[in-house]
């Protein structure tokens, strides 16, 4: 019976300098000869998806799936379908707006087909070349674009943004799923939209039944998808509150955490290395 394997990427996939290793690399070839399906799923756009996993040469796989914007977007590679696409409006960066510019944040905003930018933005995130994006600065307290948009992201102090995130209004939890992908970055989406969300139509989709899914990552915004997992893995150097809801732990990124829980949960072998 093929699994489902669903990984983060920063933290999880790729070890403590950004790089796929040679162990995680094999890992993920064991899982493609024995027919199992593959997901990819992170914060990260597309684009940057493709380029990040181009050594795993997924995109001639005909199991892979890429989830990307923290499970807005839901595509198989090969051939190429998308399954899923959960997006925000005009209305909805408007909200958000309202609440957060009075406070001091500036927006990030992920459009379709450009991003857009507060006016008064000191620091933004460096967009990858690959998302071939324009950059268009905007603003947002008369925000007036009607692209469809993938999420709002925020990049500032963690603690202005923890303490952002218990004080949104109640109504904010009804329309949007709101959750930190890195210490210093809070994303909102539409509320089908997690990780989770993404990898449970997923098994649904695949006819996958839930026992024979495996989820591992390390951030808060993998929380979701590690609980829509029938065995939900948090790496050895996840966020305590990722090893809190956890039912398993496998080893760090720096120590091929990736390949050591494939090894265990899926072909039911020990890698050899302790902590598993």
């Amino acid at each position: 019976m093929p699994k489902i394997v669903c990984l983060d990427i920063d933290g999880t996939l790729l070890n403590e300098f950004g790089k796929i290793t040679e162990a995680n690399r094999h890992a993920i070839e064991r899982l493609k000869a024995d027919h199992h399906y593959i997901a990819i799923a992170s914060g990260r756009t597309y684009a940057e998806i493709v380029k990040i996993v181009a050594p795993l040469e997924l995109m001639e796989y005909d199991r892979a799936f890429f989830i990307s914007y923290n499970g807005v977007l839901t595509v198989r590679t090969f051939p190429f379908a998308v399954l899923m696409k959960k997006l925000l409006h005009r209305d909805d960066v408007r909200m958000i707006a309202s609440e957060l510019l009075p406070r001091g944040f500036k927006l990030h905003v992920y459009a379709e087909t450009k991003i857009y930018l507060s006016d008064d933005i000191v620091q933004h995130l460096q967009i990858s070349p690959e998302e071939k994006k324009p950059l268009i600065r905007t603003d947002m307290a008369d925000y007036d674009h009607s692209d469809d948009v993938y999420k709002v992201l925020i990049l500032d102090d963690a603690d202005r943004l923890d303490h952002l995130k218990t004080s949104l209004p109640s109504v904010f939890s009804d329309r949007f799923a709101v959750f930190k992908s890195w210490d210093r970055l809070l994303e909102f989406v539409h509320r089908d939209g997690s990780k989770g969300a993404a990898l449970e139509n997923l098994y649904r989709i695949l006819r996958i039944p839930r026992t024979d899914v495996i989820a591992i990552g390390d951030e808060e915004n993998d929380i979701s998808m590690i609980r829509a997992a029938g065995i939900g893995i948090a790496m050895g150097n996840a966020k305590p509150a990722v090893k809190a809801i956890a039912p398993y732990q496998t080893l760090s990124n720096r120590f091929d955490g990736v390949a050591a829980a494939i090894d265990k949960y899926v072909f039911d072998k020990e890698s050899g290395m302790h902590g598993v």
